[in-house]
């Protein structure tokens, strides 16, 4: 009796996925420097913020978030090479939010009561 032959070839096979996972991998390392630049600088601005907020922690306000999003600042908190409180990283992220979008927050609030 002879053995059917049941394989399945996949367009491009085993050769193309591994040429498509090269070429994801060198996209990913040929990314602008400027952009890795500012990705670092805005890590580390922030790292100094929450720094900042940490030592601080003076006064505080009572906020609600999604409580998806608190587990990720949960696990921020507790992996971190650096410990901070979860209050000191919500001010950090929301510090530098505010100040990167400053002008946008302006005009919102212009367009909405008319003062800041």
């Amino acid at each position: 009796m002879a053995k059917k032959n049941t394989s399945v070839q996949l367009p491009g096979g085993i050769s193309g996925l591994v040429k498509d996972a090269q070429n994801v991998t060198l996209k990913e390392e040929t990314k602008q420097p400027s952009q890795t630049k500012f990705v670092n600088n805005s890590w580390s601005i922030f790292i100094e913020k929450a720094q900042e907020y940490k030592q601080k922690q003076n006064r505080i306000a009572t906020i609600y978030i999604d409580e998806d999003l608190k587990k990720v600042l949960d696990r921020m908190r507790s992996t971190g090479e650096i410990k901070l409180s979860t209050t000191a990283i919500v001010s950090a992220i929301v510090d530098k939010f505010i100040n990167e979008h400053t002008i946008q927050i302006k005009d919102m609030i212009y367009h909405e009561n008319g003062i800041i």
